[in-house]
């Protein structure tokens, strides 16, 4: 079987192949190095609108650094404990905490509909306070593997190489083994030009908007139509024609733009907070880059009416944060363990490259207003940006462009 896979096929065999994995019970950093497998995965992960705190809900992070010192892992430990208490304290018991309850008071005039009501008040309370939830807080995820990318998804855990990846790793390896599909098991050690190139992005406030000039852009698409002529006032002619031909065809509610506008992409750099940017994440068919969860960006804020505590509450949440991660550093524990500790409500820099089919798509589809508003922020300013440098953008996209919703 391997000679099938190596010699005769170059893996072209394993690529129908799909093995199914279920991780259970692994911290939010696992499931996003598992994620990260692309192209050849497939994911669903459990929302932290249904993350269970009636048991252990946390990686153990602490008895690690506890092997390094024992007065830092009771500190981390503390930290953890204490912004799950803040989470399970503003929350309530069943969504009667002091922020559930203000925007119940706050939103009752405006919403009428008492189920509407409930349900905007479980997501917007869910998707507020999980900024205080800690990176080490437990998941679950399944995931459909390739055959193919299989050996990449165990370089992907043994990279980022903290001890839960690792032995994630090893556990998926041997359940592998055990299944019969060792044949799969190929290349996934990972290589020492892969370890130097396993980076993340520097934390920093800088902003970056990359697309392509806007001439650029026309010929592009027209080649890739085939419609390209020989001078610039005729490719103009023809691009506007082009496109209000596509803005004049009925289209579905799931009709994304022609493969065409795949001849494009555009790159956006922002800061936003790590709870939100696992949501941007899951638009799996962009490109995805991320600093490491650290305090030094600052903290989440909430843009729209709000309980009076809560300010307090995310300022006392970053303060801490602060302190244990100087500690951590001081005693230069690895970033990918500093990480565990700190509340998602940090801000990271990131980065997102989409093509243009697939930018107009997560445009729709993250401007409704039911998605997490501070994700809907991110995507409408891509949007601004691409009606900026493309003033044909607005004939084609179908953005939500309203600033916030109740």
């Amino acid at each position: 079987k391997n000679e099938h896979l190596d010699k005769y096929g170059h893996n072209s065999i394993a690529r129908p192949a799909r093995l199914l994995l279920c991780a259970e019970r692994v911290s939010i950093q696992v499931a996003k190095i598992l994620e990260e497998t692309w192209p050849g995965t497939a994911f669903i992960e459990l929302s932290s609108r249904y993350v269970d705190f009636s048991g252990k809900s946390q990686y153990p992070v602490w008895a690690e650094l506890a092997l390094i010192n024992a007065q830092l892992g009771s500190m981390v430990r503390g930290n953890i404990e204490a912004s799950v208490h803040e989470y399970r304290r503003l929350m309530g018991e069943k969504f009667d905490g002091p922020f559930p309850s203000f925007l119940r008071s706050w939103a009752a005039p405006l919403v009428t509909d008492v189920k509407d009501l409930e349900s905007g008040i479980v997501g917007e309370a869910c998707d507020v306070l999980g900024n205080l939830l800690p990176c080490s807080t437990l998941t679950e995820l399944g995931l459909a593997v390739s055959g193919e990318a299989m050996g990449q998804l165990l370089k992907n855990l043994r990279l980022e190489g903290s001890p839960e990846c690792v032995a994630v790793a090893q556990l998926i390896q041997d359940e592998t083994e055990r299944a019969g599909h060792s044949y799969f098991l190929r290349h996934h050690e990972p290589t020492p030009w892969e370890a130097a190139s396993w980076v993340y992005l520097e934390p920093t406030l800088r902003k970056i908007f990359d697309m392509t000039p806007l001439r650029q852009a026309k010929f592009r698409i027209l080649v890739a139509y085939g419609i390209l002529a020989d001078d610039l006032e005729n490719n103009t002619a023809n691009f506007s024609a082009l496109c209000a031909g596509l803005k004049e065809t009925p289209r579905g509610e799931f009709d994304k733009l022609p493969k065409q506008f795949r001849a494009l992409s555009v790159m956006a750099q922002d800061v936003m907070s790590y709870r939100s940017w696992r949501d941007l994440q899951r638009q799996s068919l962009s490109v995805h880059f991320r600093s490491r969860v650290t305090p030094m960006l600052g903290f989440y804020q909430y843009p729209k009416a709000r309980w009076w505590g809560l300010d307090d509450t995310f300022r006392d949440t970053h303060a801490r944060d602060k302190e244990v991660n100087n500690l951590m550093r001081a005693r230069e524990v690895p970033a990918e363990l500093i990480e565990y500790a700190m509340a998602m409500g940090n801000f990271v820099t990131y980065q997102i490259i989409s093509d243009l089919r697939q930018a107009e798509f997560c445009g729709w589809q993250r401007s409704k207003w039911g998605v997490n508003d501070e994700v809907r922020q991110e995507f409408l300013k891509i949007e601004s940006h691409l009606r900026l440098a493309f003033p044909w953008w607005a004939q084609l996209s179908r953005a939500d462009l309203t600033p916030h919703y109740v």
